[in-house]
């Protein structure tokens, strides 16, 4: 099926395109700024400390905003990761998937492969995205053994709440039509 004609809205769309970043960003505070008196030394003001992995950690949670609300294990260590695992594959043993794990691994592709940024971030994001699909097949499978074996789930705090929302809402009900006949 062919349309026979242009439908009124295509020129506009066409004129200007949705936007394709999905991030949120946060309003911005209409605040003034302090003025700084001329002549004020900064000695006393910290340098700005910026390393590589900060640009790209920068770009990938922009990007994927949703990752920043996985639970995570929160280690000091020494920040030398990078020397620490082998990134010459994604997924490192005794190290959970996340993020950081895109970053170090786009480091090493741009440093002992030569991988341009962009080229090194594909293919960083596409072997994660690749991993995370791993980890929902084989949470899939562990589930559906476990039921096949017997056991059985309690209710998601998800669920709990929806059912103590449902009942508030019936109380509700049964109250307001209760007060309605009595008007």
């Amino acid at each position: 099926k062919h349309l026979k004609k242009q439908p009124a809205w295509l020129p506009t769309v066409a004129r200007t395109p949705p936007s394709t970043n999905f991030a949120r960003t946060p309003a911005p505070a209409f605040q003034s700024r302090p003025k700084i008196k001329a002549g004020k030394p900064r000695l006393f003001q910290p340098q700005r400390i910026e390393y590589t992995e900060d640009a790209l950690r920068r770009r990938f949670y922009t990007e994927h905003p949703w990752e920043l609300a996985r639970p995570v294990k929160i280690l000091e260590t020494d920040g030398q990761d990078g020397k620490r695992f082998d990134w010459s594959k994604l997924r490192q043993a005794g190290r959970a998937l996340t993020g950081e794990n895109v970053v170090q691994r786009q480091q090493y592709l741009m440093t002992h492969e030569q991988k341009s940024r962009d080229e090194a971030y594909d293919m960083a994001r596409q072997e994660f995205y690749k991993e995370r699909m791993v980890e929902q097949v084989e949470r899939t499978i562990a589930m559906e053994e476990a039921l096949a074996f017997g056991a059985t789930f309690d209710k998601s705090e998800m669920q709990v709440g929806l059912e103590l929302e449902d009942q508030v809402l019936v109380d509700w009900k049964a109250k307001a039509t209760a007060a309605k006949q009595l008007v």
